[in-house]
């Protein structure tokens, strides 16, 4: 093989791999990119529900005369009777 041949060779060897390499970086680089990207809106839409759990907790604290604490109340009364003088409220079996 002359001389001519070898050093032939070796460029092209030397280009293609200087050509991978810029090609591989440049797909690495956009992989890494989206994924911070990805991490960057999940940890905004944690953010997010963070804050509207807490503005829920808020809201619930200001509105329920309790303190926070929600209290059922029903417009009607809810008795059980088991017989003639056996009444018992369904807000006690509950409770208990």
């Amino acid at each position: 093989m002359p001389v001519f041949c070898r050093d032939l060779s070796i460029q092209v060897a030397r280009w293609s791999a200087l050509v991978g390499g810029l090609v591989y970086g440049y797909v690495h680089h956009n992989s890494l990119t989206a994924l911070e990207h990805g991490r960057a809106e999940q940890k905004k839409i944690e953010h997010r529900d963070e804050l509207i759990a807490k503005a829920k907790a808020e809201w619930v604290k200001i509105n329920t005369p309790s303190g926070g604490k929600a209290a059922l109340t029903l417009p009607f009364d809810l008795t059980i009777t088991c017989g003639a003088s056996d009444a018992i409220a369904i807000e006690q079996l509950i409770l208990r």
